[in-house]
């Protein structure tokens, strides 16, 4: 059994204090709320810009069906309009029949592809809609993780900031002690979270095991400065002298 004064064993509760304090900032820090709106923000924009990638591939596909319709129609109305003017210009009357017919085939032909360029045209505006919609998604989207980010910054640094005068404070507190038991102690938290606890009414603070009452005799005879430990969860048992209090509660459980 290794041994430290039963002093450093009482400040090690106040070391164990603050570590939980350092843990329970660590945990708020990752764990703020910013940070899952932020999550799932990214997730909503990522299928707001596929849903936009989409929209805008298909105004460009309707801008050139529309084009192409727009010159379907250009063509016809001018091959109308130079029948019409071979009509006004007095051709014969076989030419004159000819042309007739194909004026009526083409105003047929025409309302056609008029017909079919409405239809893109409608297509078109709703396209176009769906990509307008999408572009002020995004933008309400960057300012409100614009917001969020600020939120976060600003919490983050505060935890930061208390995260450090934390570490201040404990390094206060570690400077010191006996070396082996601070090594033992930190060997112990890193496995379990908790390296040290208080016997209090019989039972360790880490775990809360009450002691048999041969092994609460057992640990009372130990001579002060003999470093305890917790038969169930093995870490540090500190006896604190009766109207001393603990320097710090250690918080968790087993």
């Amino acid at each position: 059994m290794s041994t430290a004064p039963l002093a450093d064993q009482v400040q090690l509760l106040a070391v164990q204090a603050l570590d939980v304090r350092a843990g329970q900032l660590a945990h708020r820090r990752r764990t703020l709320p910013e940070h899952a709106a932020l999550a799932e923000l990214a997730t909503r924009e990522r299928a707001v810009r596929d849903r936009l990638t989409v929209a805008r591939t298909a105004v460009s596909d309707l801008e050139r069906e529309l084009a192409a319709s727009d010159e379907a129609v250009r063509q016809v109305r001018e091959r109308a309009e130079r029948n019409r003017a071979r009509l006004e210009a007095g051709a014969g009357a076989r030419d004159a029949t000819a042309l007739e017919r194909d004026l009526t085939a083409l105003a047929r032909r025409q309302g056609e592809l008029e017909e079919v360029e409405l239809d893109v045209m409608e297509r078109l505006e709703q396209a176009q809609g769906q990509a307008a919609a999408a572009e002020a998604e995004l933008a309400g989207d960057a300012a409100r993780r614009a917001e969020l980010e600020t939120a976060r910054d600003a919490a983050v640094a505060e935890i930061d900031a208390q995260a450090r005068s934390l570490a201040q404070g404990r390094q206060r507190q570690v400077q010191g002690l006996d070396a082996g038991l601070v090594a033992l102690y930190e060997r112990l938290r890193a496995s379990t979270g908790l390296g040290a606890a208080a016997l209090a009414g019989g039972a360790c603070g880490a775990c809360r095991t009450v002691l048999s009452v041969t092994e609460l005799a057992r640990v009372r005879a130990e001579p002060p400065d003999a470093v305890v430990r917790c038969e169930e969860c093995e870490r540090i048992l500190v006896r604190v002298p009766e109207g001393a209090g603990a320097p710090g509660a250690p918080g968790g459980g087993a």
